[in-house]
């Protein structure tokens, strides 16, 4: 067809064969002819590559949360955040590349929790923000972990969340011990061994390491996502069919004023011995929070695994 503008048309058909070359090369993990960085920038600035405007100083707000972050675990005596610059990341715009960063940061005394994190700064079938500075990067990442820490502290100082203690000296009484870092941790008198729910005996890891205590699923929901997150395991354990756990939870010996835990399961099978478990957590919620999220995690890992097992045997010739 003549092209009246004197401009060779676009070859549409080669064009649409390249792309889903590329694509089902990528899908297949290994790509031998990857585009090149000037036919990528070409492409931009014809494609956005960013789900939508880029993000600004405006998206964190006027707040200086790393200050805000590293005051809070100075007053409540906690180990400071640990922040990591990730590698600069070409983002293709308007045909040019430009280097944009990601910061993580990490809470020690949440079992090492990375922010921004799906919920909390990142979003499902989004992309993780980037940006133009190591500097917002790193206000971004502090802004969600301190949010977090903060609204679990908040929770946990109006709800009364404290950990119901068992001791067995002059009878059975109840304490309650705080969820805040100023908490102690109470060792039970006279040797005597920590006291669980009939439904779980089995001991804590050290005995001496504070009362136990078997944290009933109705527990903690001044956390906003625990209720779900328990939802999703009940799903997966009873998929796996290796029963749904008691989340056990002490106070941590070695971090006073904070608590440990594990999640025990009646069907142990091939559960690695350690997983789930936790150290040095802040609230009571949180080390519940936790250990649901590491459950889950395994739970959908060992599901793919399984699947991918049960597809290989239903398709031994790999069609």
């Amino acid at each position: 067809m003549d092209n009246h503008d004197g401009v060779m048309p676009v070859p549409w058909g080669r064009l649409k064969a390249w792309i889903e070359a590329q694509e089902q090369a990528e899908k297949s993990g290994f790509n031998p002819n990857p585009p090149t960085k000037l036919q990528i920038a070409a492409l931009s600035q014809v494609v956005d590559f960013l789900d939508g405007p880029e993000p600004t100083a405006e998206t964190i707000g006027k707040l200086d949360y790393v200050s805000e972050l590293m005051q809070f675990t100075q007053i409540k005596q906690l180990a400071p955040p640990r922040f990591e610059d990730l590698a600069p990341i070409e983002v293709p715009l308007n045909g040019v590349l430009s280097q944009r960063w990601r910061t993580v940061c990490y809470l020690p005394f949440v079992n090492n929790k990375q922010f921004p994190c799906l919920g909390h700064g990142l979003y499902e079938g989004k992309q993780p923000p980037l940006w133009k500075s190591k500097k917002l990067s790193k206000q971004y990442a502090a802004k969600y972990a301190y949010l977090y820490i903060k609204a679990h502290a908040r929770a946990s100082t109006s709800s009364n969340g404290g950990v119901r203690l068992v001791s067995n000296s002059d009878g059975y009484n109840n304490a309650s011990v705080a969820s805040s870092s100023s908490a102690k941790a109470q060792a039970p008198s006279g040797g005597a061994a920590p006291i669980t729910s009939p439904s779980s005996m089995l001991p804590s890891p050290s005995s001496s390491a504070g009362d136990l205590t078997t944290v009933e699923d109705t527990d903690f929901y001044d956390s906003k996502i625990l209720p779900s997150l328990l939802d999703q395991v009940k799903r997966e354990t009873a998929y796996l069919k290796i029963g749904y756990p008691n989340f056990e939870i002490w106070a941590d010996e070695e971090n006073p004023g904070m608590f440990a835990g594990r999640p025990v399961f009646k069907n142990i099978g091939r559960i690695p011995p350690d997983m789930g478990h936790i150290k040095g957590i802040l609230t009571r919620a949180l080390a519940k929070e936790l250990m649901a999220e590491e459950v889950l995690s395994y739970c959908k890992t060992e599901r793919k695994r399984r699947e991918g097992v049960f597809n290989t045997f239903n398709d031994p010739m790999g069609e």
